[in-house]
């Protein structure tokens, strides 16, 4: 019984988003019956929640919230009702994310991760405005704009159930040779050039969620980790990839289920949903044992002699600088493996399953005939440290499971005038006591006074349109703010009229952006033909390759080459966390229900209890954790390292705020939030990493310490050979 809901303006609460199953609905539609508020003929499982009956039974939780958070500065984050459901709730810009759970089958840092997600997917459409997400003008817009939304929802949590990049939110880079790759980056070069269009930014081509190849433009700004994930989710969303495994029950759609408090691995117990100590305490009858590492104990397992030794002569010399990472061959990690581009029609084994049959393999629910020819996104992206910038999407579906996506930027001065006085105003709000200190003097103020009354009202005069009335409402709320800035005036009138400032903008960027706009749209007529020759020319260079590329789909890196360096090593993860990478054997997913001895999923499901446990370990001040449980012994690294690649000890104690800096798609904020503790003033060349590696439990400690150094060197060492190649 799940469900996940947006409320806009606690204090005159309305729901802006809706998401729940059908046991919830019933629930609700029942308790409306008992309570006298619904007739009884309209109470049925399948009859849709009526929203003003769901807001009042929500009405006393947003209530006490908006009490604990004005009053006491300190809202509380979750709860849990006597019948045992966990209500999860967050607030972000004046809206209240909603998480409820009514059969313990998810824990609240899952239910919280979801939020995250939402949360993530609505700035992504919506930017500015995320009040758009409500349509209650319009029924039908309002039910196809939210299945929409819950599309792209499920699809992340399918994903992240059955991808390691999804899982770790970092883009996993397709292993092939430079020959097909070069014959892609060609491709999107082509695609970008050729049409004359200045404002197309960035191509890609991705293969079940894979990045396969990414070319910009000269002039292009960095498209971000976190924005190619969701473009990755989007074209898996409404073009599903095929998958070859089983996938016959809801144990494996689920995945891991994350509410399960020790699900079994063989006969290890993985705790999820429980305090490690506690967890840790109680295994120690397992014959398991646990330690870790903080900042403040010294050098960490990670740092090898040698590099304790080089450390006094590195001391003072300045960070070397890595190149930029321009449009170019994309990145292939050193495997040990060969690739060779196929000399005929690729020869790829069909599944089968126990009984000798062919399986057929999963092409999603039939989106896909709905935009064949593709369609086209208005979504808001990040350019440094500038959020909320218009871009256009356009998908085009190549093959089964291999997508092109062009990202077009919608230039617009005026809309980064808006966005940058927008930003001015956050930041007095943070600093609204020294503002109201020194007033209109204050730096930010003449800055602000700068960009609205210069750039966007000098913008409005210059427009034939009728924009007086626009223009005197931005005037108007600027003197009203600038008339609060002295000592004498109130925190709350500060507040209150730069809350005022901020709507008058947000109601410019809207009118400009997001007016009267279906969330997706069709290729418009006149660029119908441009895309169908750019689709034919795609399909007719990669149909070839199809079935090679779907296999490396998804068996993308393997563990053989691995095993004779490193025996006892069963898996690992590498993430760089400044590109926001990922370097992982692919994960055996051929799980069948009719396996009783659960061989086919333990792998897997080894792997994503330890990721979903290290994610609290990565929100405190522990780089470090080794543990025994069962038949294996698992260890976590986050590390921090030059341009060299040198381990570099932490300089300071992390003291990581859990408020926004979740590991989720927002990584970027958490890690390098991370360095910026660790690391304090230093440049871009340090890096944040991480690495996960699974052990069999008989490998002696020091033979794993040895081993993951190994390992992290033997990485670092292909990415610098890469690097040079490249040069």
């Amino acid at each position: 019984m799940r469900s996940l809901l947006v409320v806009s303006n606690p204090n005159l609460p309305d729901i802006v988003f809706f998401s729940a199953d059908d046991e919830f609905c019933s629930e609700i539609n029942q308790k409306a019956k008992q309570s006298g508020w619904s007739p009884e003929e309209n109470v049925s499982p399948h009859v849709k929640v009526d929203l003003h009956i769901l807001l009042q039974y929500l009405q006393s939780l947003i209530a006490s919230h908006q009490a604990m958070s004005s009053m006491l500065g300190c809202p509380y984050q979750s709860l849990t009702t006597e019948n045992g459901s966990l209500v999860v709730i967050r607030e972000h810009k004046d809206f209240l994310y909603i998480a409820i759970n009514g059969d313990q089958s998810e824990t609240k840092q899952y239910m919280l991760h979801r939020i995250f997600i939402l949360q993530r997917v609505v700035e992504f459409f919506f930017g500015l405005n995320p009040e758009k997400l409500g349509c209650n003008n319009d029924k039908g817009r309002q039910e196809q704009l939210w299945g929409q939304i819950i599309k792209i929802l499920n699809t992340w949590e399918y994903l992240y159930h059955i991808e390691q990049s999804f899982l770790m939110e970092a883009v996993e880079r397709l292993n092939v040779n430079h020959f097909l790759n070069g014959i892609c980056i060609k491709l999107l070069e082509e695609t970008l050039m050729s049409s004359g269009d200045k404002s197309r930014a960035h191509a890609l081509l991705l293969v079940k969620g894979k990045l396969l190849a990414l070319f910009s433009s000269p002039n292009a700004p960095e498209l971000l980790s976190s924005s190619t994930l969701m473009i990755a989710i989007i074209a898996e969303s409404f073009y599903p990839s095929p998958r070859t495994f089983s996938e016959e029950s809801d144990q494996f759609l689920r995945g891991v289920d994350a509410g399960l408090t020790g699900r079994k691995v063989g006969e290890s117990q993985f705790y999820v949903g429980e305090d490690y100590a506690t967890a840790a305490e109680d295994n120690k009858s397992d014959n398991s044992s646990a330690s870790y590492y903080s900042p403040h104990q010294g050098p960490s397992p990670l740092q090898s002699d040698h590099e304790e030794e080089l450390k006094s002569t590195q001391e003072g010399t300045g960070p070397i600088e890595t190149p930029s990472r321009e449009a170019r061959p994309l990145d292939v990690p050193e495997s040990g493996d060969t690739y060779s581009t196929p000399n005929g029609a690729p020869i790829i084994e069909e599944a089968t399953n126990d009984s000798g049959e062919r399986e057929v393999p999963i092409s999603g629910d039939g989106d896909s005939e709905v935009y064949p020819g593709g369609f086209q996104l208005f979504v808001f992206l990040q350019h440094g440290q500038k959020k909320h910038i218009p871009h256009k999407l356009t998908l085009i579906p190549i093959l089964p499971g291999i997508t092109m996506i062009v990202v077009s930027e919608r230039r617009s001065s005026f809309g980064e005038h808006i966005v940058d006085a927008l930003d001015l105003l956050q930041r007095a709000y943070n600093k609204r006591q020294e503002v109201l200190l020194r007033g209109p003097k204050h730096p930010l103020i003449s800055k602000l006074d700068d960009q609205v009354d210069r750039e966007i009202v000098g913008y409005l005069k210059t427009l034939k349109a009728d924009t007086k009335r626009a223009e005197n409402q931005v005037v108007d709320s600027l003197k009203k703010f600038k008339s609060v800035l002295n000592r004498t005036s109130s925190e709350e009138s500060f507040i209150v009229e730069i809350g005022s400032l901020c709507l008058q903008l947000k109601d410019l960027f809207r009118n400009v952006f997001s007016q009267h706009r279906e969330l997706i749209q069709q290729i418009p007529p006149e660029m119908v033909v441009a895309h169908g020759r750019c689709r034919i020319s795609a399909r007719e260079k990669l149909e070839f390759y199809e079935e090679y590329l779907l296999v490396r789909g998804e068996k993308n890196l393997t563990m053989m080459p691995y095993l004779e360096k490193f025996p006892g090593l069963v898996h690992f993860i590498h993430v760089d966390r400044r590109e926001n990478q990922i370097t992982a054997p692919s994960v055996n997913i051929n799980f069948r229900p009719g396996d009783e001895t659960g061989k086919g999923d333990a792998h897997r499901t080894l792997v994503w209890n330890f990721i979903e446990k290290s994610r609290q370990f990565s929100q405190s001040d522990t780089t470090t954790v080794h543990f025994e449980v069962g038949d294996f012994q698992i260890s976590s690294f986050l590390y921090f390292e030059d341009g060299l690649g040198n381990i570099l000890p932490p300089s300071n104690s992390p003291k990581t705020s859990r408020e926004g800096l979740y590991p989720g798609l927002q990584a970027e904020l958490h890690f390098w939030y991370l360095k910026d503790q660790h690391h304090p003033g230093s440049s871009d060349d340090i890096k944040c990493c991480e690495l996960h590696c699974i052990h069999l439990a008989i490998v002696p400690l020091n033979v794993v310490a040895q081993q993951v150094r190994k390992l992290r060197e033997r990485l670092c060492e292909a990415r610098l050979a890469l690097t040079t190649n490249l040069l």
